[in-house]
């Protein structure tokens, strides 16, 4: 059973990309091989909207617990939890950004591991790739932000409010099923 990314506009689940979002352009050229290379699809996005991308760590400790942080005040979706990480700088790769996010938030060191699923996280003015990964602590973690942590069951994360792109993740982890890969 495959988890389907989930596109959440204006806090509202979709099961897809609405086809708007997308038109046909020209391409340079003859295109990939194997291809007629007249058209490829690009995503339109209004002019002024903000994107970035996220970076999140599913961490367990060895009795499988998973750790969660609950986002300061004064931050977009303040008091929801989440799972810890932070958005790419520029140039970095999101195994780079999550375990810079981890030692900055959290003063851990720490290995990203392999992707577990991805979400789009969509309100005006705003767009949000969060990719979710499997991710290894070496030490201890400390809220250093300010921010909450807890160690929680995976059965436990639907009684923590979650911001909506994380939802698809926490029924999918909350059932037991390991995630798929992607």
């Amino acid at each position: 059973m495959a988890l389907v990314p989930q596109i959440v506009r204006d806090g509202t689940p979709a099961e897809r990309e609405p086809r708007q979002e997308r038109s046909p352009v020209p391409m340079q050229g003859k295109g990939p091989r194997g291809y007629g290379g007249r058209f490829s699809c690009v995503t339109v996005r209004p002019m002024g909207t903000r994107e970035f991308t996220v970076a999140a760590g599913v961490i367990r400790d060895r009795d499988g617990l998973i750790l969660i942080t609950r986002r300061p005040a004064g931050t977009h979706m303040a008091g929801l939890w989440e799972f810890p990480g932070g958005k790419l700088r520029s140039g970095e790769s999101p195994a780079e950004a999550l375990e810079r996010e981890l030692r900055e938030e959290l003063g851990v060191g720490s290995q990203c591991g392999a992707p577990i699923t991805f979400a789009v996280h969509e309100e005006p003015g705003l767009r949000i790739l969060l990719l979710f990964f499997d991710a290894v602590i070496t030490d201890v973690p400390r809220p250093l932000e300010g921010q909450e942590m807890r160690w929680v069951e995976a059965g436990q994360l639907n009684d923590f409010e979650m911001p909506p792109a994380d939802v698809a993740l926490v029924t999918y982890l909350s059932g037991g099923i390991s995630a798929p890969k992607i």
